[in-house]
C-alpha cells in the first residue's frame, strides 16, 4: 500500500522544483563557491536517490539554485525562433531539463584530473545538450500546430482557399525539415542557431558564438564555415529532391 502511494521520481523532482522556487521567494539564498569535489558530490548524491532520497533532494535543490539562471538564459535564446508558443515552451524545456538531470545524474562522467573550471564547462555543455534535445522533442510534438500557424501567417492577406497552395506549403515545410534532419546534430544546431539570430541585418551575438563553440568543442572562427557547409548541404538536398520530381 505504501508503494502504491509513493510518487514517481519524475513527479518527486517536479515537487522539489516547485518547493525550491517557493522557498527562494521567501528568503535570500546564499551559495558558497563550488569546488570540483563538491560538484562531484552533488551528482553522486543525486545518483544515490534510491538509497538516500533526502540527500538526493537536498543535492538537487543546491544544483538547481546554482544553475537555473544559466540554463534559463540558454533555453530562452534557443527558443527565440518559436515565440508563437510564448513562455510555455521555455518553461517546459527549462523544467524538463532539470528533471532529466535528476533522473540521470549518474550518466554525467566526472574526470578526476580535470580542474573544476573544465568540469563545470563540461557540465554546462551537457546541460545545454539535454535542453536542446528536449526542445526538439517538444517542437516535434507541436509540429502540427506550428504548421497550421505558419500557413495561416503566410496567407492571411490573400484570404486564399486554394487547397493546392495549402498542400504545397506543407510539402515545402516537410522538405526543409527532412533536409535539416539529414545533417549531423552539430551542423544542424549551429545552422539553426545562426538562422534564428541572423534576421535582416542582425548578427549572431558574441556570447552566443562562444556558447556554441563551448557546446560543440570547436573554435569560434570555425562556426561560420560549419554553418556555410551545412546550408549548402540543405540547399543541395532540396534541389536534388525537386529535380527528381
Amino acid at each position: 500500500m505504501g508503494n502504491r502511494d509513493k510518487p514517481s521520481k519524475k513527479k518527486m523532482s517536479r515537487i522539489i522544483i516547485h518547493y525550491i522556487d517557493n522557498r527562494n521567494m521567501a528568503k535570500t539564498i546564499t551559495l558558497k563557491p563550488l569546488t570540483k569535489e563538491a560538484l562531484a558530490d552533488l551528482f553522486l548524491s543525486m545518483a544515490m536517490k534510491e538509497d538516500d532520497s533526502q540527500g538526493a533532494e537536498k543535492a538537487f535543490a543546491e544544483f538547481y539554485n546554482r544553475y537555473k539562471n544559466y540554463l534559463y538564459t540558454v533555453v530562452l535564446n534557443a527558443c527565440k525562433a518559436w515565440t508563437m508558443y510564448g513562455d510555455d515552451l521555455v518553461q517546459s524545456v527549462h523544467q524538463n531539463t532539470f528533471l532529466i538531470v535528476y533522473e540521470k545524474a549518474e550518466s554525467f562522467l566526472q574526470i578526476e584530473e580535470v580542474p573544476f573550471e573544465q568540469q563545470e564547462k563540461r557540465m554546462k555543455s551537457w546541460l545545454a545538450r539535454i535542453a536542446q534535445r528536449e526542445m526538439y522533442k517538444l517542437l516535434r510534438e507541436l509540429k502540427e500546430e506550428k504548421e497550421n500557424m505558419d500557413y495561416h501567417d503566410d496567407i492571411t492577406l490573400f484570404e486564399s482557399s486554394d487547397e493546392e497552395h495549402k498542400v504545397q506549403k506543407s510539402e515545402d515545410f516537410l522538405l526543409v525539415e527532412r533536409a535539416l534532419n539529414s545533417l549531423g546534430e552539430k551542423s544542424r544546431n549551429i545552422l539553426v542557431t545562426y538562422l534564428m539570430f541572423e534576421d535582416g541585418n542582425k548578427k549572431l551575438p558574441s556570447e552566443e558564438i562562444q556558447r556554441l563553440a563551448e557546446i560543440w568543442d570547436v573554435l569560434p572562427d570555425s562556426l561560420r564555415q560549419i554553418k556555410k557547409r551545412a546550408l549548402e548541404k540543405v540547399k543541395k538536398y532540396i534541389e536534388t529532391y525537386k529535380n527528381k520530381k
